[in-house]
């Protein structure tokens, strides 16, 4: 009986005493990988303390003399003396093809000698933590013996996971990469954003997306009682994490390791400085199985094209609770339940027409009605006409100077004096107590309503077709577009401001160019006037930020970053919005009069006109308000975390969107501790990190039509938000701060957009969006400035490679690659080598290939 072995003797042949995890690391370095080194407290040491170890009573259980000194002597043997070193579970049943119980069992980082032995003890009593005691419950299985590893600690400055085959993706070929600066702990307990990069059987990197890594686990740990995250610095967040070499090597590396275990693999490696190190290689478990839904579901549009991550469980525990009840949340995104909305309306459509409706990609083709539903709406329509119909009459009349001056006070005194719990504060300021409540107390009722300008502009197409039949269907968006103090506007406007002032001062320009802007604006004079304007901006915006929706993510007003890297940008390549747009305008309106010979029709049209203007208008400027709203809650929600992280109920800032509220309540009454939660806090982190990586389904439940595809792979087809034709750069940008690269006259090819984005929009010659629809802000803001707009383009970020020149026909609806890209953009790192550009290309040449070589 061997109670410690060192990893190299330690093969495949021998996972019965040594468990998975530690024999792939022992046949690793027999294979001459670089595994850090080390030696294995095999499961017979286990067996030797099982009785002991379920004590729960002082005195603490200890470890058997013999072993005692075992360890002791292997210590010495393999690691210098002050050796810091890693901890790591090997259950028997662990990291297997069927269960990984990824992340359930304890690792320690940095043992000394001195507490090496509590580590031991604390990894084996981790068999029966609640985290492994909810994985076993659901694959019933019983407690195996746990073999420890015991390994040199990696001064990892970069980590990360590699799997041999995308885990999404059931198609092989395609190796997956995930990293984060530091530790690869922040990852797998899913606390960080990784960069995500995808590189093709041919050696091709193929995809690439930038995380915002906010936070890290450091190589080094200063201070062992306190938090293991820190933030990452500023000029890094949003910085590659690892250069196109390193990439590729550890492509190689991964391909290898499968050849070597015959079975796809997921790879766990480390970088310090320059050296590549592989800390684990276990199976590919199989992905969460798609949700079971009983019922016929199409996703909520008006969120999904906004942001296409998952909602967070707080999030989604707050708005479930105000929402009405035609549709559920399914893994964080909202759906509405098509068997509940279908006999409400009153046309005769078929399933297939109304999916199309529900996603927002057409109007009823013709206006046929069902007796049933129309018998049905009448019915609900006379009922919400008594709720409601006082409050749509009144929506049409609201002035915008009405909402500035009557609702923020408003909301002010609300977020300092109400004493409601947070989710009835979130209903009374969401939706109000009643509908005869003043329309501006009203918000989100407000933005609803406003959307009727979708139908006034299907009138006003009807109109000029019939009564203006010389004026040109292209020029109807022309009409539209006029001069508009919406908030929109005037946040590019202020935006445009503050980038004319950085510029013209020396040390405010030198400050937003470096690594570093935050820090560098800091150290300004309080009185600089780049100081007070900005201020003043974040007085009226602080409230905005990416994804504002979701109440996890931090606005303006709590991380400046996003907002000064748009100033930055706009300060180096000028956002002046083309001056010809209002132009059209009056040359589109001059033509209509001249098409319109009759008066009466004139003043029926530009009622029409003004009606499409007026609630344009609105649904922007009550997006503006209502994010207020998510802004108080996200603050009060805040200020119980701070109190639950004192107390040390919570672990690290941002836990508590992981958990709901009722849980946060058990947490404050302690009906519910640390211990309770932190597992929970960290499966729903990984879970949610897991959805963000893919899109979500448009449907459950029913038969979708797909759309006609061109079949050449350098066309693809949406819907058109904003009708033009231009040809030019096409520039990917993933989020609104990584738009470094955006330059005017350019084409922005984005995922989604939110109302954060509007200030890169002014000088674009196009833009193409991945999800989206006629209403989304996308199409609403590209109206504005009159800028072609293809909406609901799917494949667009794979497919469109960065800096490669398009052709968009938003008249008729597709985006055409017209040549090949010359160059791939590389980027050099501090050392020298080629780096992955944030805005990479998706290369579809040999050529292309060779060059990221």
């Amino acid at each position: 009986m061997e109670w410690i072995l060192p990893l190299e003797r330690i093969n495949l042949k021998s996972v019965s005493s040594t468990g998975g995890k530690a024999a792939r690391l022992g046949a690793l370095l027999q294979a001459g990988f670089n595994v850090p080194g080390g030696f294995l407290i095999t499961a017979e040491a286990f067996q030797l303390h099982h009785p002991v170890l379920l004590e729960e009573a002082p005195p603490p259980p200890v470890l058997v003399p013999a072993f005692r000194t075992a360890l002791a002597e292997a210590f010495t043997r393999h690691f210098e003396p002050g050796e810091a070193v890693a901890v790591r579970s090997s259950a028997i049943d662990e990291d297997g093809a069927g269960m990984s119980f990824a992340g359930q069992h304890a690792t320690y980082y940095w043992i000394g000698a001195d507490r090496l032995e509590q580590a031991v003890m604390d990894c084996w009593r981790s068999l029966w933590s609640p985290a492994a005691h909810a994985y076993r419950t659901v694959w019933d299985q019983s407690v195996h013996p746990m073999a420890v590893v015991v390994q040199r600690m990696v001064r990892a400055t970069r980590s990360g996971v590699c799997f041999s085959h995308d885990p999404l993706d059931p198609v092989p070929g395609t190796v997956v990469i995930e990293s984060c600066f530091g530790l690869g702990a922040a990852l797998v307990d899913g606390r960080v954003q990784p960069d995500r990069l995808k590189i093709d059987e041919r050696g091709g990197i193929v995809d690439l997306q930038i995380g915002d890594k906010q936070v890290m686990v450091p190589a080094s740990v200063t201070d062992a009682s306190g938090t293991r995250l820190e933030p990452v610095p500023e000029h890094l967040r949003t910085t590659p994490v690892l250069t196109t070499r390193e990439a590729i090597a550890l492509h190689e590396a991964t391909e290898q390791i499968e050849f070597l275990f015959d079975e796809a693999v997921d790879v766990e490696w480390a970088f310090d400085e320059s050296q590549l190190h592989i800390l684990q290689a276990r199976p590919i478990t199989t992905i969460a199985a798609p949700p079971v839904i009983d019922r016929r579901l199409v996703l909520f549009k008006p969120i999904a094209e906004n942001f296409s991550e998952p909602m967070t469980p707080m999030s989604v525990d707050l708005f479930a609770a105000v929402l009405p009840r035609v549709g559920e949340f399914v893994r964080g995104r909202l759906y509405l339940d098509f068997d509940r909305i279908k006999p409400l309306l009153p046309l005769a459509v078929e399933d297939a027409e109304l999916i199309d409706i529900l996603l927002l990609r057409r109007s009823p083709s013709s206006l046929r009605f069902s007796l049933q539903g129309l018998l049905k709406s009448a019915a609900l329509g006379a009922a919400a006409w008594l709720a409601f119909g006082t409050f749509w009459s009144r929506s049409a009349r609201v002035r915008p100077e009405v909402l500035e001056i009557r609702f923020v006070p408003w909301l002010e005194r609300l977020k300092q004096h109400s004493s409601l719990p947070v989710p009835s504060f979130f209903k009374r300021v969401l939706f109000g107590a009643s509908p005869w409540l003043p329309a501006w107390q009203l918000m989100l009722q407000l933005n609803v309503s406003a959307g009727r300008y979708f139908l006034l502009i299907g009138v006003l197409h009807q109109l000029i077709r019939r009564w203006a039949t010389d004026f040109d269907p292209e020029r109807i968006d022309d009409l539209v577009h006029e001069s508009s103090t919406m908030w929109s506007k005037r946040m590019v406007a202020d935006v445009t401001a503050l980038a004319t002032i950085a510029r013209s001062h020396d040390d405010s320009a030198r400050a937003l160019r470096s690594e570093e802007p935050i820090e560098q604006v800091r150290q300004l004079a309080t009185d600089h006037p780049f100081v007070l304007a900005l201020g003043q901006f974040l007085v009226r915006f602080g409230h905005r930020g990416p994804r504002e929706i979701d109440l996890a993510t931090p606005r303006w007003r709590e991380d400046v970053t996003p907002l000064l890297i748009m100033v930055r940008n706009q300060m180096l390549h000028g956002s002046d919005e083309p001056g010809d747009r209002y132009a059209r305008h009056l040359v589109a309106r001059d033509l209509l009069r001249k098409t319109l010979r009759s008066s009466v029709k004139q003043a029926v049209v530009n009622a029409v006109l003004r009606r499409i203007r007026y609630y344009v208008t609105l649904r922007e400027d009550t997006r503006h308000y209502h994010t207020m709203i998510f802004d108080a809650v996200r603050s009060r929600l805040l200020a119980v975390e701070h109190e639950l992280l004192n107390e040390d109920k919570l672990k690290c800032a941002g836990d508590i969107f992981f958990l709901r509220y009722s849980e946060v309540e058990a947490l404050r009454s302690g009906h519910a501790g640390a211990r309770d939660v932190s597992a929970l806090i960290r499966e729903r982190r990984v879970a949610h990190l897991r959805e963000s990586r893919c899109l979500p389904p448009e449907t459950f439940g029913l038969r979708v039509v797909k759309r006609q595809e061109d079949r050449s792979y350098s066309t693809l087809r949406g819907q058109c938000a904003c009708t033009g034709e231009v040809e030019g750069i096409a520039r990917i940008v993933l989020r609104a701060d990584q738009a470094h690269a955006l330059k005017p006259g350019e084409i922005m090819v984005a995922p989604y957009t939110d109302p954060s984005w509007t200030p890169l929009f002014p000088p674009l010659a196009g833009i193409v969006v991945g999800i989206g629809s006629y209403l989304s802000h996308a199409g609403t803001i590209a109206r504005e400035y009159r800028i072609p707009c293809l909406v609901d383009v799917k494949g667009c970020i794979e497919r469109i490679p960065d800096g490669h020149r398009i052709r968009l026909n938003a008249t008729e609806g597709f985006v055409e690659l017209i040549h090949d890209s010359a160059d791939m953009e590389l980027e050099p790192d501090a050392g020298g080598e080629d780096s992955i550009s944030e805005t990479s290309p998706v290369p579809d040449s040999a050529d292309s290939i060779e060059a990221w070589r």
